[in-house]
């Protein structure tokens, strides 16, 4: 099933899939900002803090490139991407020099290419199942056969084993 949207380019079919992924990805960003304002601080319960929804998605993108490098991801991802330092740095100046601007959600755009470096570079699903950003993307099949060959021979027992507990009835 798709969800069908209208853009300035006609019509546009969205699939069930994309649509999911970009909701969670919405929430963990979601989460992540909540933590950012935490730590900051600002006040003692944020259920009472007020902030215009396009600074709350800029803040939330500065986030989640600061958890892509973490996670080592971000040096790894091949797009034009600031660090979470440039990107900080730029939310400070618009605060300081525009702040009406962070009243408009379409004003989030490294947000918006947060959103897309995400659904192009990343496991849709890779947070749920495994509870962690997975990068995905063409890879040299020859290197990609010998660190699979020697993840073998480092781990054919295990592997082994967890496969006969996979085809064994519970």
């Amino acid at each position: 099933m798709t969800l069908k949207t209208s853009t300035a380019a006609g019509s546009l079919d969205l699939s069930d899939a994309l649509v999911s992924a970009a909701a969670s990805h919405a929430e963990r960003v979601a989460e992540i900002t909540a933590v950012v304002l935490k730590e900051m601080d600002i006040v003692p319960d944020l259920r009472e803090l007020r902030l215009p929804a396009g600074f709350l998605l800029e803040l939330g993108a500065v986030a989640q490139i600061g958890v892509w490098e973490l996670q080592g991801l971000h040096r790894q991802l091949n797009v034009d991407l600031p660090t979470q330092a440039e990107a900080a740095t730029s939310l400070a100046e618009l605060v300081a020099n525009d702040p009406q601007s962070l009243f408009s959600v379409d004003s989030a755009v490294l947000s918006q290419r947060i959103l897309r470096v995400f659904v192009e570079n990343f496991a849709w699903s890779g947070h749920e199942l495994f509870e962690s950003d997975i990068l995905v993307g063409a890879i040299d099949e020859d290197a990609f056969i010998d660190q699979l060959a020697h993840f073998l021979l480092e781990n054919g027992p295990q592997v082994s084993k967890l496969l006969e507990q996979g085809r064994s009835p519970s």
